[in-house]
């Protein structure tokens, strides 16, 4: 679980201008699936505590909160499938009132200029929008440049781009969740085994002290 939110903040740091033009809501469930991975390595140390000095407590501990976390990282899977689902519409309404303020007021400036650098795109659609939303000057920036000097520009639009990243970040989070939540349902099958293991061992520790004084109260006679 761990490793995946690495991978899951790597991707959000290194296309920060790429999420700026995400609804806030997506990144709900990396937030949850990162506190979810910290409270993990806690109930862990039950777990640890349980299989090494076998208490039966502590590996019950361990296997209410594994069915806990399991129960919420499903939660999270079922979330952003939905959120999935709504990418499209919102991300789009927000990069196209953000574009529209970046042609009229010269809003939004940096993050344009970061974004079709990052996805190596230009303006919503193609490069005409410029041109279309300002026909008096038609000017489209250098971040919009393939080449250098400017003799070719990138001819994707950014909304598609975009759109596509925020989807990919949500389909990970939820192979991640599911992923994360079928192996704590293995790790709760396995310490089922480990319980019942360790109690046949305590009933037959407990058998042996009870016939070992009867043994030696024979040897003696």
């Amino acid at each position: 679980m761990f490793g995946g939110c690495i991978y899951l903040s790597y991707k959000l740091f290194s296309f920060t201008h790429t999420f700026k033009f995400a609804p806030a809501e997506c990144v709900g469930p990396f937030v949850l699936l990162t506190l979810l991975a910290i409270t993990h390595c806690v109930i862990s140390r039950f777990g640890y505590n349980g299989a090494t000095k076998d208490n039966l407590k502590h590996i019950l501990w361990f296997q209410m909160g594994l069915a806990g976390h399991m129960i919420c990282e499903i939660a999270i899977g079922i979330w952003s499938i939905i959120l999935n689902r709504k990418a499209a519409v919102t991300s789009t309404v927000m990069i196209t009132d953000s574009f529209n303020s970046f042609i009229s007021d010269n809003y939004h400036k940096s993050s344009w200029e970061s974004l079709q650098q990052e996805l190596q795109c230009c303006g919503i659609d193609h490069p005409n929008d410029y041109k279309i939303l300002n026909p008096s000057s038609g000017f489209i920036p250098t971040a919009c440049c393939e080449t250098d000097p400017c003799t070719r520009l990138f001819q994707h639009g950014c909304k598609d781009l975009t759109i596509q990243s925020v989807k990919k970040l949500l389909l990970d989070i939820t192979f991640i969740s599911f992923g994360s939540a079928l192996f704590m349902m293995l790790g709760i099958v396995c310490f089922c085994y480990l319980r019942k293991a360790i109690k046949q061992q305590t009933k037959a520790e407990i058998s042996e002290k009870r016939r070992a004084p009867g043994e030696a109260s024979r040897m003696t006679k």
